[in-house]
């Protein structure tokens, strides 16, 4: 899809995913997404993504682990 687009990477699929992309997919992206994705692209752009993920590797990965539902400590 990167390489070739969103909408054209879609002819290399089956009708039936097609139709579900199409029919589904606003409810799975709503509208609004395209904010969201804006907000998340400037914490990358000022370092507040950084800074939060080296905060994670020193405390040892709580946040993924409890993503990943590992008991607490083990990693």
């Amino acid at each position: 899809m990167a390489r070739i687009g969103f909408y054209k990477q879609m002819d290399l699929r089956s009708r039936t995913s097609q139709y579900r992309t199409l029919s589904r997919g606003p409810r799975v992206m709503p509208d609004d997404m395209k904010n969201v994705m804006r907000r998340i692209l400037e914490e990358i752009r000022t370092g507040v993504f950084a800074r939060e993920w080296e905060m994670e590797r020193t405390l040892g990965y709580p946040v993924s682990g409890r993503s990943r539902g590992e008991p607490s400590g083990i990693r």
